[in-house]
C-alpha cells in the first residue's frame, strides 16, 4: 500500500538536505513519486505472476491471473 504521509515526508526531507525553499512539495512531485510507486508495485506483481501485462493500442493494460 502507499504511504501518503511517508512519501511527503520524504520529499519534503530531500528538499531541506538541499537547503530548497520554500518547503513545500507540489502537487505533480507528490503525483509523480506516487506513479513511480505504482510501476515499482505492478512489476512486482507481474514478476510474482500475480498479474498479466497486456500492450494495447493506447499503451499498457495488466488483469489478474487466475
Amino acid at each position: 500500500m502507499i504511504d501518503l504521509m511517508e512519501i511527503v515526508q520524504n520529499l519534503l526531507q530531500a528538499k531541506r538536505d538541499k537547503n530548497i525553499s520554500p518547503l513545500v512539495v507540489s502537487m505533480k512531485e507528490i503525483q509523480q513519486e506516487v506513479a513511480d510507486k505504482v510501476v515499482e508495485e505492478l512489476r512486482r506483481l507481474y514478476k510474482e505472476g500475480k498479474v498479466k501485462y497486456h500492450e494495447t493500442l493506447n499503451g499498457h493494460a495488466f488483469s489478474i491471473k487466475e
